[in-house]
């Protein structure tokens, strides 16, 4: 094991897009919780970014119990999230459902524009819910 200091151009290391990678137990977590703890603490000359994280394992809930960090974070629950489907089509998830048939994109197609005009904005439990309905009536 070898401890080694480091220092990245932050401007550099976030134009694109940044992976952390490494085996299991080599540190990804913590490397990840000083990175957005070093972004959080930016000061506004050196720029701010947005930083989104979504952790299906709860790595990183530390962070909204830290003082330092309680007013400068926001954690949302990934069960309140709801990706819209308004402008999605039978085609769009055939694309996603390979298998889909053409009676299945068509009929899919019927309810998305049936709940469109029924409800405007909706997210996929809502079209699992129409497709339901329009199984059983």
């Amino acid at each position: 094991q070898h401890e080694l200091d480091a220092k990245f151009n932050m401007t550099k290391l976030l134009q694109k897009h940044l992976a952390i990678l490494a085996i299991s137990g080599a540190g990804k977590s913590y490397a990840t919780t000083v990175l957005i703890e070093e972004l959080v603490n930016r000061g506004l000359k050196d720029g701010r970014i947005a930083i989104i994280v979504i952790d299906n394992h709860g790595e990183y809930e530390s962070l909204k119990n830290d003082a330092a960090f309680k007013d400068k974070i926001t954690i949302i629950d990934a069960r309140e999230v709801k990706v819209g489907c308004k402008h999605m089509t039978g085609k769009a998830f055939a694309a996603l459902l390979p298998h889909m048939t053409s009676v299945q994109i068509r009929e899919l197609n019927r309810i998305i524009y049936a709940t469109r005009k029924k409800e405007g904005a909706f997210d996929l439990t809502d079209l699992i819910e129409s497709v339901k309905v329009d199984l059983y009536f």
